[in-house]
């Protein structure tokens, strides 16, 4: 993409400030987990690195879940900029304290965004220790409360939560969304 995908450019603003705009007025703080904490400095917002570096995904998550200090973490992507509030409000008020809350599309269940409950860090560390370290892994391990496909599209009709933007066509797709005030 030509630059850290959390900064690229979208609508006057970065991609990461599109996605915690829809994040802060869900949550208690938010928390950047980043490598490279001088990069999202201007956000003013805490960060915490990987736990241990190039570990992958999960290892971010677990991460997360240890620095945030709360029973439960709403979880989201730095590249998903069109994230449905009200999506994000029925993941977090389904919570549970034992189980992922995710929502599911026609593809099955989706990792990110998702509520992910502190106390499974322990299943997160058995996981990371066994070189899994992938969000799926924990899907496929832990209980799982699902948003069901028909609650995702209601909640979000077009499915732009789940537009993440990979590469620069993604990205001026998304820009062409914007300009098109949809």
């Amino acid at each position: 993409m030509g630059a850290p995908k959390p900064l690229l450019p979208l609508g006057g603003r970065t991609l990461i400030e599109h996605v915690v705009a829809a994040v802060e007025p869900l949550v208690a703080r938010v928390i950047v987990v980043t490598n490279d904490p001088g990069a999202t400095a201007f956000l003013g917002l805490p960060t915490v690195p990987d736990a241990e570096p190039g570990r992958g995904p999960l290892m971010g998550l677990y991460s997360g879940l240890l620095a945030c200090g709360t029973p439960h973490t709403l979880a989201v992507a730095c590249d998903a900029p069109f994230l449905a509030p009200a999506l994000l409000e029925a993941l977090v008020a389904r919570r549970r304290p034992d189980a992922l809350t995710l929502p599911e599309t026609e593809h099955g269940p989706q990792p990110m965004p998702g509520v992910y409950p502190t106390a499974l860090a322990p299943t997160i560390a058995s996981l990371l220790a066994t070189g899994r370290a992938a969000l799926r892994d924990l899907a496929a391990s832990a209980p799982v409360e699902l948003l069901t496909t028909e609650e995702v599209r209601t909640l979000d009709p077009e499915g732009r939560t789940f537009m993440d933007l990979d590469t620069p066509e993604d990205l001026a797709a998304a820009q062409a969304l914007l300009e098109e005030g949809r």
